[in-house]
């Protein structure tokens, strides 16, 4: 079976999910039985909320290289972006103090940071972004 079919089932499961949650919605308009109002209020509810993940695994998109290598450069650039002091807070590098000089030890914890993000994976480096970059940039 190809990803392509796979999509399609989920495709199809969402829609049966969706039709019967109207069923649910319709019997809970339409009974006169307290239970049975209750349990498709619920069950209206539940159905929406697994059609919408269906929906969710419907757009799944197959990792292509090209859209893995957009990725590594996106990371890569917000990495760059960042100052010398936040790569070593990222990457868990002492940062150097005053009383080091600053000059050789800012760049030894740079290149050692830099090391260290180089040595993660795409996925890594997704997650390490998706906690640590601003706010309007997870937006």
């Amino acid at each position: 079976m190809e990803l392509k079919e796979i999509k399609q089932i989920i495709c199809d499961l969402r829609f049966q999910i969706e039709e019967l949650a109207e069923e649910c919605d319709t019997l809970w308009r339409e009974t006169e039985d307290t239970n049975t109002e209750q349990i498709a209020d619920y069950l209206h509810g539940e159905l929406n909320d697994i059609a919408y993940r269906l929906s969710d695994l419907e757009d799944t998109e197959e990792e292509t290289e090209e859209n893995m290598e957009r990725k590594e450069e996106f990371f890569d650039d917000w990495w760059g972006e960042q100052d010398t002091m936040q790569k070593c807070q990222l990457a868990n590098v002492p940062y150097p103090t005053e009383e080091d000089g600053r000059g050789e030890n800012l760049l030894y914890a740079e290149d050692r940071a830099n090391k260290w993000w180089n040595s993660r994976t795409t996925a890594q480096k997704e997650e390490i972004y998706k906690d640590k970059a601003d706010w309007w940039d997870n937006e």
